[in-house]
């Protein structure tokens, strides 16, 4: 198999926030509108999606219906 340059460190996919979300247990994340935030995970659970903010490095679940998926990366 060829190796591909820069297969070992994936683009990470991302994601805008669309509304402001106040997290409700520690599971959760709050964040802000228009925050983008790196996608973790999206494949566990329909509704949710595990996101880390860019800059504090803090990750938790946030509703899909929150956000703005950047598709081109996936």
């Amino acid at each position: 198999s060829k190796s591909i340059p820069h297969a070992s460190s994936p683009r990470l996919r991302t994601a805008i926030i669309k509304f402001d979300y106040e997290a409700l247990d520690s599971n959760e994340l709050s964040v802000l509108a228009k925050e983008t935030v790196n996608i973790i995970s999206d494949g566990d659970d329909s509704d949710w999606v595990t996101v880390e903010k860019q800059l504090s490095k803090q990750h938790g679940r946030v509703p899909r219906a929150y956000l703005q998926i950047d598709a081109s990366l996936s």
